[in-house]
């Protein structure tokens, strides 16, 4: 908070005026957890709970989820779009056998956001049944066709991103050769 004071005077005399102006500061003291610390991409389902301890007296505060990789501090997920809910659903996550980072963006009615520090560190793992595009396809789709029916953006996303995401794992580990007969049957064989 700011107190500015202005005095004029002159020969007739003085006047004094004061302004109070208070900043606006981000949301503080709260946390994050998640109801699993492992899970397998595309098949755990993570809920993931910005603490109640969030204080800031500018409400309604909005929450933001992410996931990203806990050493690549530049770059993050969305998983679940910002909204007044202090909890999501991770259906979805994506991962590559190693430690992921649960964050959350807690903005206030102004716009002062805070992220979540320490994150919530959990391990997810590449599913073996997922690591073809035929399996990956005849997992996610259903899934896909089932949020939208239901409208739920978010897991659709979800979705979107984490098959994505595995088939840049696939990418990465193999190179996919695909054949195709005179009659249009392909098939995908796979180089190491």
């Amino acid at each position: 908070n700011y107190i500015f004071a202005l005095t004029v005077e002159n020969k007739y005399g003085a006047a004094i005026n004061t302004v109070h102006i208070k900043c606006n500061t981000a949301p503080t003291s709260g946390g994050i957890s998640t109801s699993h610390s492992k899970g397998t991409a595309l098949k755990t389902r993570f809920t993931i709970t910005a603490g109640n301890d969030w204080v800031d007296t500018d409400l309604p505060l909005t929450y933001t989820f992410f996931l990203r990789a806990p050493f690549n501090t530049s770059s993050k997920t969305m998983i679940c779009a910002t909204s007044v809910s202090h909890n999501c659903q991770d259906v979805v996550s994506s991962g590559d056998d190693q430690w992921n980072a649960f964050l959350v963006d807690v903005s206030d009615t102004y716009g002062a956001t805070s992220t979540s520090d320490p994150s919530s560190l959990v391990y997810i793992e590449v599913s073996a049944s997922l690591q073809s595009v035929t399996n990956l396809s005849n997992f996610t789709l259903p899934l896909l066709d089932l949020a939208i029916r239901d409208s739920d953006v978010d897991t659709a996303y979800q979705l979107l991103v984490a098959s994505a995401e595995a088939v840049n794992y696939m990418e990465a580990t193999q190179r996919h050769l695909i054949s195709c007969d005179n009659i249009g049957d392909c098939s995908t064989t796979s180089e190491a």
